[in-house]
């Protein structure tokens, strides 16, 4: 038996190619994992989630009534209200 010889030149070690490789994955799984948790989410948050649930987009949408002046409010709230109106005779 002989004896065993040391390296002539340096090895690399790729610890810093695996932390990218890791980085990389994790980042993608977690890209993956938020998308999958926003299609699986069954709550309505906007107007597509209403448009993909229904079949048809929302006639008409609100604003927040503690942020918009009394005005602002009366003329959506008249808009819904003329759209439902509207609707109503068209279905019948």
């Amino acid at each position: 038996m002989t004896p065993a010889t040391p390296p002539l030149t340096r090895t690399k070690s790729g610890v810093l190619r695996n932390a990218v490789m890791i980085s990389l994955g994790g980042l993608a799984f977690g890209l993956i994992a938020a998308v999958l948790a926003q299609k699986l989410d069954p709550h309505v948050y906007i107007a597509e989630d209403v448009e993909r649930t229904l079949g048809f987009a929302p006639m008409a949408q609100l604003p927040d009534f503690n942020e918009v002046s009394e005005g602002v409010a009366e003329e959506y709230v008249l808009r819904l209200a003329s759209a439902v109106e509207h609707g109503a005779s068209r279905a019948i």
